[in-house]
């Protein structure tokens, strides 16, 4: 009877630690959703961060988007990270940026938007560096709008290829935008230093500024090296 209940201790002890694995857990902690007003087009970005309390990669998301009293507008299915399968440890994020159209955006407004992500099986460890960013959107024209992002090489060798990501911030911290920009061939050599700029589109400059809608800073990473 003691083995028996010895036995019996064990499993439910297993039981118990098996519940209490750790887990990756892809939570949205800032996002925008946008319809081009008279336009079946639009676009959504998010800040995507690893709350879990495991590293894992950035998988496969569905991103769902409603109008008036949670109905549903329309999906997307099979939104990704920027750069594509990021590895994330806890506490780590990533930005999210997709394109939207479809008839049923016209004259639609999205009322909110639910992105749900999970682990992926395989994806890319990079490497990665700060970058600096300034706004260049000029008041009263939605035409020449910029981020000019500036990369300094810190490390000892030379950089070849990367990812650079750049979020536009409103005052209160929100995304707000979220563009990506990708080089393949250009060796950036140890201390040498180079400016992007990253345009911001004619319709979302525009959107910006018929809706009251102040871009305040600018964030920017750029991603490199990246390891299966």
């Amino acid at each position: 009877m003691k083995k028996l209940t010895a036995l019996i201790l064990s499993v439910l002890l297993i039981c118990s630690a098996a519940t209490g694995l750790a887990e990756a857990v892809f939570t949205v902690t800032s996002q925008s959703a946008y319809v081009y007003p008279e336009k079946d087009t639009g676009a959504y970005f998010a800040r995507v961060e690893n709350t879990g309390d495991t590293g894992a990669y950035f998988g496969d998301g569905k991103l769902e988007l409603f109008k008036g009293e949670n109905e549903k507008l329309t999906s997307v299915d099979y939104i990704s990270s920027n750069p594509y399968g990021i590895w994330l440890e806890p506490g780590e994020s990533t930005y999210v940026s997709e394109y939207l159209w479809g008839s049923e955006l016209l004259r639609a407004t999205v009322s909110d938007a639910k992105l749900s992500v999970a682990a992926g099986e395989y994806g890319y460890r990079y490497r990665k560096l700060p970058l600096e960013a300034e706004i260049e959107m000029p008041d009263g024209q939605a035409y020449e709008n910029y981020v000019n992002v500036t990369f300094t090489n810190t490390t000892d060798e030379i950089i070849y290829g990367g990812a650079i990501v750049c979020a536009l911030l409103d005052a209160e911290g929100k995304v707000i935008f979220v563009s990506t920009n990708s080089y393949d061939t250009i060796g950036v050599h140890p201390g040498s230093t180079i400016t992007a700029k990253l345009y911001v589109d004619y319709d979302m400059a525009l959107y910006f500024q018929t809706n009251n809608i102040e871009p305040a800073r600018a964030e920017a990473v750029l991603y490199y090296d990246g390891q299966l």
